[in-house]
Parts: C-alpha cells; structure tokens; sequence
C-alpha cells in the first residue's frame, strides 16, 4: 500500500494517506481525497470562521497518519501510545490504549482537571 499511495501522491491534486487498518493492523489502507480536504484543513478553517476567545486552546487527539494535519492545528496535541512514530513525535501527550480509557486521563492532563 505505501508503493501504491507514493504512485498516487504524483498525481496532482490528491491527499494520499496510508493508515493501518482499524481491525487488522496487519493490513493498510489507503485514503485518498482532494488535497483541499484533510483534517487539518477542516480545523483550521473551523477556527477562522468561529474564531477564538482569549485563553482558549484548541486540543485535538488523533492515532494515525491522516490526523498530523489536523494535530498540527491544534494548541495541544494527544497521540494514541498505538500510533506509529511519525504520528508520535507530533505528541505533546501520548495517551494510554483506548483498552485503558487512555484517552481521558490524557484529556484531564490536557485541560488540567
């Protein structure tokens, strides 16, 4: 699959993701959309239209490589321990295995509750 989406992102125009599969993280996936349609495109244009209050943060928590877009928008970014590296280093909090509602205490150390 990473041969396949490398072939596809010389296509102009596309966003060519490759993420493990949700049940079989043997497998790969390919997402290929608009390059105008991403996560992180969404967000940013989310904050621009609603705009932002003194002292708001914008967290966002993602597992795979079609969320660093949108984990690059964000003011504080929470990456699931289960990502794969690349998706790791855009971490400012790694969170525990979903298994261990990993997701909320790393919420609590995001908001500070």
């Amino acid at each position: 699959m990473r041969k396949v989406g490398d072939a596809l992102r010389e296509v102009p125009g596309l966003e060519v993701t490759v993420i493990r599969d949700g049940v079989d993280p043997q497998l790969f996936l390919g997402l290929v959309t608009d390059r105008e349609a991403n996560k992180g495109k969404a967000l940013h244009r989310l904050l621009v239209k609603e705009g932002r209050k003194k002292g708001e943060r914008v967290i966002a928590a993602g597992d795979d490589r079609n969320d660093i877009s949108m984990l690059r928008e964000a003011d504080v970014r929470i990456v699931m321990e289960t990502a794969p590296p690349e998706v790791l280093e855009e971490a400012d909090i790694i969170a525990g295995s979903a298994s261990k509602m990993g997701i909320l205490t790393a919420l609590a150390e995001a908001t500070g509750e």
